[in-house]
């Protein structure tokens, strides 16, 4: 998981590229996000994970 995230919000490649690199289908990789985001949005409660969020969209941005 930790390794999607960084690939995904940290490097900003797409879903495809994921896949490749690590050698699964896209779908997986879709299903592997969403499953780590629901994980973040229970962990960290509501307000922590929109500024999660919106950090990583600002960050990816730039």
């Amino acid at each position: 998981m930790r390794e999607l995230m960084r690939m995904s919000f940290i490097e900003g490649l797409r879903n495809a590229e994921i896949a490749e690199r690590l050698g699964v289908a896209e779908i997986t990789v879709k299903k592997r996000k969403a499953r780590m985001l629901a994980m973040l949005r229970e962990r960290l409660g509501p307000e922590a994970y929109l500024l999660l969020i919106l950090l990583w969209r600002l960050a990816g941005t730039q």
